[in-house]
């Protein structure tokens, strides 16, 4: 066996531009599927240990008044341990909008990057997420000053956060990517809800913690009218989108290690077909000299083993470098404040089965090739024993087609492997050039199409009464009332209802 070990590195240097093609398809199938597995295991990870540790709520209700007796009704359902009632608004701070939310005893904690944790008997001070602080160089102790029905409020940065209810922060539910430049989210204590920004009114939103059959359906008999929305885990964008992002990249792992696997096989297959027709004189001797059909067999499926061997090997040690770069891509999307990346036993099962996939490629493509008497294999290649396809028998049409074309018909089916390599290659090559060029591309024109056709304002205001505002503000041009809405039957979802006038 030495010197068929010899055999295999020179035939391998030798024909290297064809063992490169399969070790490529193998390193590629490992690259896609570790690289993307560390990546989506990884966010699921960092997100659900960022859940767990901050005890995120379950459910969250908005509703036009909140009272003690609602909030008794919530924690009587079935299921539910635990329910939080607090206070959601949005004042300006300079050019800026930053989303407020004041609790007495929050069920969903902040983990707090730099300062103090939050203290619900604080006068003045202010909790700030750390994206919005970082876009504008806020530090602990920075004074922030806020616009609230016209007059200035000033907090003091008590703490740099994130929370898990707005890992995918966008600030209004028209955005569907983070703009924190614009928009931030804080937290004050009630006191200084009502002696910083003297509010006085009812509290509108609940945090529910626990699990209830049908929560929805009960939130709706609970507030009545009064009900501006419901949101699960599953539903709510700042927690769902992040939740889904895994779902996404996981697919397209195994929807493109798939196609690498499969064009693996195909090459293998093909390159020791090849290698074994141009070898019809070796194989003679080796069964000359006592090599039995098992042992030529093993040989050339020792090539599937060196080249896809090496081509896994490869593949694992770089698998982590695109981990970590697709994560790097997500953390620009989402506030997590450990992101690190995870694997499961299915790499080491991948792995095992793209090397046994190329070896059982090789032996089955061999195994034809072996058998018969030296005699045989000394006559050189075998003649092609030519045969009628399916189509010759239409001969009104057979007779039409060219001799060129007769002549590509029939060698199309004669080699099928190789043409169903060339179909799977190119169908795999088309679908990684269209949704690398064709999806930027579509989201680019469906941007220019929102900001070009479907909306042409230059600026848009949030106002809280607009009878009040275009009395101040005749020369207003246009409204837009934007209300959460959802179907019936009710599909679970909260759908954004936009009302304009027409002309």
């Amino acid at each position: 066996m030495k010197y068929l070990n010899k055999k295999l590195l020179r035939d391998v240097k030798n024909n290297w531009a064809q063992f490169f093609s399969v070790f490529l398809m193998a390193l590629l199938s490992i690259v896609v599927f570790v690289g993307l597995q560390g990546a989506w295991h990884g966010l699921q990870d960092s997100v659900g240990s960022f859940i767990n540790k901050s005890t995120l709520a379950n459910y969250w209700v908005q509703s036009s008044s909140v009272t003690n007796t609602d909030l008794k009704k919530i924690n009587s359902l079935s299921g539910v341990s635990n329910a939080q009632r607090g206070t959601r608004l949005q004042v300006k701070q300079n050019k800026h909008y930053v989303i407020i939310d004041a609790y007495e005893h929050p069920i969903s904690q902040s983990y707090v990057i730099k300062g103090k944790k939050y203290n619900n008997q604080s006068v003045n001070g202010i909790w700030i997420n750390k994206e919005y602080a970082q876009h504008h160089h806020l530090a602990i102790n920075d004074t922030l000053k806020f616009s609230v029905n016209k007059r200035t409020v000033l907090f003091k940065v008590k703490g740099i956060v994130q929370n898990p209810t707005r890992i995918y922060f966008t600030g209004t539910p028209e955005f569907i990517a983070p703009n924190y430049s614009n928009y931030g989210y804080a937290y004050i204590s009630p006191h200084a809800l009502k002696a910083q920004l003297n509010y006085h009114g009812p509290n509108n939103i609940v945090e529910i913690k626990g699990n209830h059959h049908n929560m929805r359906k009960a939130t709706e008999t609970i507030f009545g009218k009064r009900l501006v929305s419901f949101n699960s885990r599953s539903t709510l964008p700042d927690v769902s989108n992040a939740l889904d992002r895994v779902g996404q990249i996981r697919n397209l792992s195994y929807l493109f290690s798939f196609i690498f696997i499969l064009l693996a096989i195909l090459a293998m297959y093909t390159t020791i077909q090849r290698l074994i027709k141009s070898q019809y004189d070796i194989i003679a001797t080796f069964k000359a000299l006592g090599f039995s059909n098992f042992q030529v067999g093993i040989h050339y499926a020792s090539f599937g083993l060196f080249v896809g061997g090496l081509g896994s090997l490869t593949g694992l040690i770089i698998s982590p470098t695109i981990s970590w770069f697709v994560l790097k891509k997500q953390q620009q999307m989402f506030s997590i404040p450990h992101w690190n990346i995870s694997y499961t036993y299915s790499v080491l099962f991948v792995i095992l089965a793209v090397i046994s996939i190329c070896i059982l490629s090789a032996f089955l493509a061999a195994r034809s090739a072996t058998k018969g008497l030296p005699a045989i294999f000394l006559r050189g290649k075998e003649e092609s024993s030519a045969h009628k396809i399916f189509i010759e028998r239409w001969e009104w049409l057979w007779t039409h087609i060219p001799y060129a074309g007769r002549w590509a018909i029939r060698d199309v089916f004669i080699n099928r492997t190789r043409t169903l390599m060339g179909i799977i290659g190119v169908a795999g090559g088309m679908m990684l050039m269209i949704a690398g060029v064709g999806m930027p591309q579509s989201m680019n024109h469906l941007v220019d199409k929102a900001y070009t056709q479907d909306f042409t304002y230059d600026k848009r205001l949030t106002v809280n009464s607009y009878s009040q505002y275009s009395t101040e503000h005749p020369q207003a041009k246009q409204w837009v009332q934007l209300s959460p809405a959802h179907f019936t039957p009710d599909d679970g979802y909260n759908r954004l209802l936009v009302v304009w006038p027409w002309g």
